[in-house]
C-alpha cells in the first residue's frame, strides 16, 4: 500500500536535506582534520539514500537487495559496537550505538520485506520495478506470514517511537542551552535529522500494516 503522495514527497526532501548536511558533515570533518563520528554519518547517509530510493524513485528486487548489502554493513558494525558496551558494563553508553542499530534493523526490515513484495508484483505482472515505496505483504492479508509481518512492524514503530521521544529531549535540551542560533553549533541539526529520519522509518511501516 502506497500513502498520499505529497506526504511521500515531504518525507523525501527531509532526506535529501538529511543526507546533503551529512555529506557537509563528513567534508567539514575531514578538512579540518577533527575528531568525529564518521560511522554514524556515513550509516546516516545510506539509511537517508535508501529511504529516498523507497519513497519516491523505481524500486525493484534488484535495488532492493543492493541497498539491504549497504545497510547490512552498518547494522553491524553498531551491533558489535552495542553487544562490547553492553559486556563492558557501559550501560549509560549503551544509548548511542543502541540507537544506530534500532534504525538500520528497521531500514533493513523494510527493504527485504519492500523486496520481497516488489519480486512479487514483478512475478505477476511482468513487471521490473515500481515507482515509489509499494509496501504490500508479500502474503496475503489474514495469513500468519502477514500477521507476522504485521507484528514486526507496529514492533519496530514502538522502538522507533521511544528513539524518536530520546531524540526530541536531546534536541530540546539543546536549544534550550544554546540559545535560538546557538543550537545550530553543536549536535543539533545532527539530532533534527535523526529525529526526521525516525519519523519517516515510522511512516513508512505504518504502511506495511494499513
Amino acid at each position: 500500500m502506497t500513502g498520499p503522495a505529497w506526504l511521500s514527497w515531504l518525507f523525501a526532501v527531509l532526506m535529501v536535506a538529511s543526507a546533503v548536511f551529512h555529506v557537509g558533515d563528513l567534508v567539514a570533518a575531514g578538512r579540518a582534520r577533527r575528531q568525529h563520528r564518521y560511522d554514524v554519518d556515513l550509516t546516516h547517509l545510506v539509511l537517508s539514500t535508501a529511504m529516498v530510493a523507497m519513497l519516491v524513485l523505481p524500486f525493484g528486487a534488484g535495488q532492493a537487495t543492493t541497498w539491504a548489502l549497504l545497510i547490512a554493513v552498518p547494522g553491524s558494525w553498531f551491533a558489535l559496537r552495542t553487544l562490547g558496551v553492553a559486556l563492558a558494563g557501559g550501560v549509560r553508553a549503551l544509548g548511542q550505538p543502541a540507537r544506530q542499530l534500532a534504525m538500520t534493523a528497521a531500514m533493513l526490515f523494510m527493504v527485504l520485506v519492500a523486496g520481497g513484495s516488489t519480486a512479487a508484483s514483478a512475478a505477476a505482472t511482468d513487471g521490473t520495478g515500481m515507482a515509489g515505496m509499494h509496501m504490500e505483504h508479500v502474503a496475503g492479508h489474514g495469513t500468519p506470514a502477514s500477521s507476522a509481518l504485521s507484528l514486526a512492524s507496529l514492533t519496530l514503530v514502538a522502538v522507533l517511537a521511544l528513539v524518536g521521544a530520546c531524540l526530541a529531549r536531546e534536541l530540546g535540551g539543546s536549544v534550550r542551552a544554546h540559545g535560538s542560533g546557538g543550537w545550530l553549533r553543536t549536535r543539533g541539526p545532527s539530532l533534527g535529522c535523526e529525529l526526521a529520519m525516525t519519523s519517516a522509518m515510522g511512516y513508512m511501516l505504518v504502511l506495511m500494516v494499513a
